[in-house]
């Protein structure tokens, strides 16, 4: 007995199979005239899309003539769909990855794992193996058993988004040889692990609150595996919109600042682990406050701490450029020579000065001074009719401009002017 979701809720679950399995709406369309033996025609082709774009978008209904070919064309049982992904059915027809990933013991999964062989590494007639379907059925406990032997492992690297360094995990799959050693197989991996994996991994694992497993798999560190196939925002969306309804302790996991394991890449002098803030909070907080979520407020305050802290970083970066160069002038200078060389130390101090709109990472190098930070910096575009979260949303803001402008307005600063009439 399952409860049947409404039409919207249907809609957008068909939706991301559709997406997922077919080029576009309307190849999905002729292969469902093509199923019903209809005349793919221009007419008709336009009045199935048409049809179809009603159920997409939760206005319609699925008839139960169609539900059949539903199935069919997406591989989805009638309870999955009713459902919309929460039901699953296992079929005795299916191979033995689909039964052991649909399966709760334990047992059988050590047995399976254990078994000369098994089809843990292979795919069965539809091109699926087990992980594939643990994912799909959300079966979180075998995937985790999977982590915990080291079939799934998360390896951290550096990476870059454009010219913008930032950072990736990269996840692998082990084989066992006959002498049980690990060994890497990169044809497997292509293979075995979908593309989208880790972010269908970090929603089962908000899904149970595991805060302990979204530390181990590093899950607010990588950006870009949020967008899924190759960037659709719809998935990234979806995968917020989950999070900003977790539990306390995951919501405080995704708002804490974390340092970011770069290594001293710039082989600066005194080098200092940087720290950024998960890159699509703004994204998430807004939605905590669509919600009227008690935790937006909690939310805010980390975040303008966050931007605070990367202005006060870049701010001393600049001061402490000043205060060596002042050090090493031996004779006395006009006032207007302090304020020339006060300009050249600010540009030494953020020699490399560059800024992502788009994605919010920052990266400041000063070569001759041996200066460096990197982190990302937030900015809301946010609005509600609580006050003291408009106070929390507009010092987020100011900070975030003052860092984007901290050159410029550096050298108009009155702070500066005291500076240079005490040396």
């Amino acid at each position: 007995m399952f409860k049947v979701k409404s039409n919207e809720e249907i809609g957008a679950y068909l939706k991301n199979i559709i997406d997922e399995k077919y080029e576009s709406v309307r190849k999905f369309c002729k292969e469902f005239l093509l199923e019903t033996d209809v005349e793919q025609s221009p007419e008709n082709i336009r009045k199935m899309q048409n049809k179809i774009s009603q159920i997409l978008k939760g206005k319609k209904g699925v008839q139960t003539y169609d539900l059949p070919v539903f199935c069919k064309l997406l591989d989805k049982s009638c309870e999955a769909i009713l459902s919309a992904g929460e039901v699953f059915v296992p079929e005795v027809n299916r191979m033995t990855n689909y039964l052991i990933a649909f399966s709760k013991d334990e047992n059988e999964w050590k047995k399976f794992m254990s078994r000369e062989n098994s089809l843990i590494f292979k795919t069965d007639e539809y091109g699926k193996n087990v992980i594939d379907y643990a994912l799909e059925f959300k079966n979180y406990e075998i995937i985790k058993l999977f982590i915990d032997r080291g079939y799934i492992t998360i390896e951290e690297d550096i990476g870059y988004v454009g010219d913008y360094t930032t950072f990736v995990t990269r996840t692998k799959i082990e084989s066992r040889n006959d002498n049980n050693e690990k060994e890497f197989d990169p044809f497997l991996l292509k293979y075995l692990l979908p593309f989208n994996f880790r972010l269908h991994l970090m929603e089962l694992v908000i899904d149970n609150n595991d805060v302990d497993m979204l530390m181990k798999i590093r899950a607010r560190e990588v950006p870009r595996t949020y967008l899924i196939s190759w960037g659709k925002e719809l998935r990234k969306f979806e995968f917020i919109k989950k999070l900003a309804n977790a539990k306390k302790e995951t919501l405080e996991y995704f708002t804490d600042d974390f340092e970011v394991n770069l290594g001293n890449v710039q082989h600066v002098e005194e080098f200092i682990p940087e720290t950024i803030i998960f890159p699509f909070v703004s994204e998430l907080v807004d939605i905590l406050i669509k919600n009227n979520n008690n935790f937006a407020k909690r939310a805010l305050e980390k975040i303008r701490e966050h931007n605070e802290s990367v202005y006060n970083r870049l701010r001393d970066i600049i001061d402490e450029s000043i205060k060596k160069n002042h050090e090493q002038f031996k004779f006395e200078r006009t006032k207007e020579e302090i304020y020339k060389d006060e300009g050249n130390d600010i540009v030494l101090a953020t020699e490399v000065f560059r800024y992502s709109e788009e994605k919010g990472f920052i990266e400041v190098w000063g070569n001759y001074l041996g200066t460096y930070l990197f982190s990302n910096i937030i900015k809301l575009d946010i609005k509600t009719s609580d006050s003291e979260l408009n106070k929390l949303i507009e010092e987020v803001n100011q900070y975030h401009k003052k860092v984007v402008n901290i050159r410029e307005d550096y050298k108009e600063d009155a702070r500066r002017k005291y500076l240079n009439e005490h040396i």
